[in-house]
């Protein structure tokens, strides 16, 4: 069950609204009565 889960600037770790060079996909879920905890580096990208 996701219990949280946001995207934030990976230097300062605020939220953003909008996407930054660098940021961090931050996400807490249960298995069972156990949190799970983790994140993810994510890079904006370009399409060209």
């Amino acid at each position: 069950k996701l219990d949280y889960a946001t995207i934030v600037d990976a230097r300062t770790l605020e939220d953003i609204s909008t996407p930054q060079p660098e940021m961090v996909a931050l996400v807490a879920a249960y298995a069972g009565a156990t949190r799970l905890i983790d994140n993810c580096p994510l890079a904006a990208g370009s399409t060209d």
